[in-house]
């Protein structure tokens, strides 16, 4: 599509955190509480920064994630030690 990466941040449109699931799609925070439902990505899933939080500190304490690194941007990368199943019901 052309477009550059972009960063996760609290207040940027991929919001707290992004975690990348097949291709290009993403399941992400936001920024914004009423873009949640609305065709606001390009086919990613989007969750509100609180729940992308609660889902964060899931995995980590179900010991799914690493310990993580900071890239040269700032952004803290995971990486996964183990699957993990997530259900969104």
């Amino acid at each position: 599509l052309g477009a550059e990466p972009v960063p996760a941040s609290e207040d940027g449109p991929l919001g707290f955190a992004k975690m990348p699931f097949f291709k290009s799609f993403q399941l992400h925070g936001g920024a914004h509480r009423y873009t949640i439902g609305m065709p606001a990505t390009l086919g990613c899933v989007q969750l509100t920064n609180d729940s992308m939080r609660e889902l964060d500190a899931w995995l980590a304490a179900s010991g799914a994630l690493d310990a993580g690194r900071l890239t040269p941007r700032g952004e803290r990368v995971h990486a996964f030690l183990q699957p993990a199943v997530i259900r969104i019901r």
